[in-house]
Order: structure tokens, then C-alpha cells, then sequence
């Protein structure tokens, strides 16, 4: 899949790249109930058994049967209460080459279940299939079916030809970008060991009409209003250097361009990751900038998933080579919605 391509083209390790939930569990809870559940989880949703196969230019995940994956193998009891050390260790237990996509830790003294699972196998979206399911293959109900598999869905995705929208996603990564810092980008400096962490509570006196008067008012979404804000903040933080920004957006990836296709139960990485450089103006008029920046995001196909198809699953190599060649964007935006 076009996400998929991504995280091989990075390169680099990739074992423990990840999500994780830590839950509450009942009072009642006991380790024989949450192993039965999570053995259902593993042999009800496929990708939570798959494998990793690292090809010639090309990555693949390949679904043994229901039963392949055992849920004693995944799901052990905590040493103790340290939740981060033994989240650190989960990380480390995964081995997406061995198929090993799965860890749960239940720290039996606080009624916690951590589950974590390998990000080649999950996305935002999938948690909300899970976790529900979870809870019901515990209380020993029968799981709903999974419409289309993702395997199905990735064939077909793949099959789609895409390569009209070539000059749209060129447009998109022409043009001026300035430097946010004193250096470019470095693959090889620039990594997971030197990130660092921004997190902002805001009042629900600002957020509450943020994410819904606002957007209900010009018929937006809640990322029309949200990506907005963003373009007009970082270039007026650029201070004088242009109103055009040019952004990384994630989308869910869910989108109807597979004819016929149910995925709104299925588990899976679908993320769609694609550029749209952002023009919102000055800000002097924040209902005219919000109506430009909706059109500019509207007028892409599909919520962007044919970037991506272009870009990263080898289908089409000439456009691969020619979007390649152009700069990637500085900057990822991702709205993961209410929860």
C-alpha cells in the first residue's frame, strides 16, 4: 500500500514503530478471560497475525490462518507497575519480520491492560474496532464480521490509475517552502532519538466553537478550520516571507475508491499521507481565508489517497521518479478527530 512504501522509503529500523492503548479493565477481570479475548481478537482480524516480507523494492504482509498466532505467545502478566519500562519492552518483543505484530500486558494490581500493535498492522480508525471488540469477546459475545479484507482492499487500491493527477501533486511541491531552521532536514541526524515534545491543553472555551460553530457556520470540516489556523500562524511566524505553506496532511485513507468495498470494520494501516501547499492570506478576513483554504483541500481527488498511489507503490515509476525529485514538505499535520 502507498502508506507502507512510505515507511520502507525511510528507511532505517522499524521494529518498534508502533501504537498502544493502556485500558482499564473490569474489577472482575481475570488473566484466563483477557487471554481468551485477545486469542479471539488475533484469529477474528487478520492483520494483528501478519508478517512482514522485506522484497526487492517492495514490502508485502502476508496472513497465516486463525489459530497461527497464539494469544499466550503475546500476552503476559506484568513484573510489576512500572507501565512505561514495560511498555519499553513490549517494543522491544515486537518483530514485525517474525510476526510478531501483537504485545498485551496486564498489570493484574491496577486492573491495567496495555495492548500494543506494530503500526503496519493498525491505524487510528482500527482502535476503535478493536477496543470494542475486545470488550465483547471478553464478555464472551460473538464478534461482528469484518467486511472487506484488507488485502482485497490493497489490490484493488493498487489497480487504480492515477496518473492524470500527476501535474496537480507537481503543482502541489512547486514552489517556495522557506527553511524552518538554520539546516535543511538530515535522514542520518535528524531521528527518532532527537525528536522532541510540544503538548498544549487549550480550554474547551476556545476548542468547543473551534470544532463546531466554526466549521457548522461556513459548511467546513473541523481540518478546514483547523489547517487554517495552522497556515496563518506559521506564516505569520515567518514573518514576511509569503502566505503559502506547504504541509504534510494524513487522512484516514479510508476513502470509496475501491468499488464495493466495507472497511469500516476492518483493521489495518490505511493512512493516506499526501502534500497540498496552504494559502489562507493575510488573516485580515478569517471567514474569506477559511473559504480558501476549504476549496484549495476540497479540490483534491479523493482526500489525496492518489498522491500516495503515485508516489509509493512502484505502479507508476516515472511518476514516482519525477514527484521524487521535488522537495518534500518540512511540516506533518495530522487531526486524529474526537475521542
Amino acid at each position: 500500500t502507498p502508506i507502507v512504501g512510505w515507511l520502507r522509503e525511510l528507511g532505517g529500523p522499524v521494529d518498534g514503530f508502533h501504537q498502544a492503548m493502556l485500558l482499564q479493565a473490569p474489577a472482575d477481570a481475570t488473566f484466563e478471560g483477557l487471554q481468551a479475548a485477545v486469542q479471539a481478537l488475533l484469529d477474528h482480524h487478520d492483520m494483528l497475525r501478519a508478517r512482514l516480507v522485506r522484497g526487492e523494492g517492495v514490502w508485502s504482509l502476508e496472513v497465516p490462518a486463525p489459530g497461527a498466532v497464539r494469544a499466550s505467545d503475546v500476552l503476559r502478566v506484568a513484573a510489576g507497575e512500572d507501565v512505561a519500562g514495560e511498555a519499553r519492552a513490549a517494543r522491544e518483543r515486537l518483530a514485525p519480520d517474525a510476526g510478531v505484530m501483537v504485545q498485551v500486558v496486564w498489570f493484574e494490581q491496577a486492573r491495567r491492560l496495555l495492548v500494543m500493535a506494530h503500526h503496519l498492522v493498525v491505524d487510528g480508525v482500527s482502535w476503535r474496532v478493536l477496543l470494542p471488540d475486545l470488550a465483547q469477546a471478553y464478555a464472551g459475545g460473538e464478534l461482528e464480521p469484518v467486511g472487506t479484507s484488507f488485502r482485497r482492499w490493497a489490490e484493488q487500491l493498487t489497480a487504480l490509475d492515477r496518473s492524470a493527477e500527476l501535474p496537480l501533486w507537481t503543482q502541489q511541491l512547486t514552489g517556495d517552502d522557506p527553511r524552518l531552521g538554520v539546516r535543511a532536514l538530515d535522514p542520518a541526524v535528524d531521528t527518532a532519538d532527537t525528536v522532541r515534545h510540544l503538548s498544549l491543553t487549550l480550554p474547551s472555551q476556545v476548542t468547543g466553537a473551534l470544532l463546531t460553530e466554526v466549521a457548522a457556520k461556513y459548511r467546513a470540516t473541523v481540518n478546514d478550520v483547523l489547517l487554517t489556523g495552522f497556515a496563518l500562524a506559521v506564516s505569520r511566524w515567518r514573518e514576511g516571507a509569503g502566505t503559502e505553506v506547504l504541509v504534510d496532511l494524513e487522512g484516514h485513507g479510508r476513502e470509496a475508491v475501491v468499488e464495493g468495498a466495507d472497511v469500516s470494520r476492518t483493521v489495518g494501516w490505511f493512512t493516506s499521507m499526501f502534500p497540498v501547499r496552504l494559502d489562507a492570506g493575510t488573516g485580515s478576513d478569517l471567514g474569506r481565508s477559511l473559504k480558501a483554504v476549504k476549496e484549495q483541500l476540497h479540490a483534491l481527488p479523493d482526500n489525496g489517497i492518489g498522491y500516495g498511489l503515485l508516489r509509493h507503490t512502484g505502479t507508476h515509476p516515472e511518476a514516482a521518479a519525477a514527484l521524487a525529485a521535488l522537495p518534500a514538505p518540512q511540516i506533518g499535520f495530522n487531526y486524529l478527530g474526537r475521542f
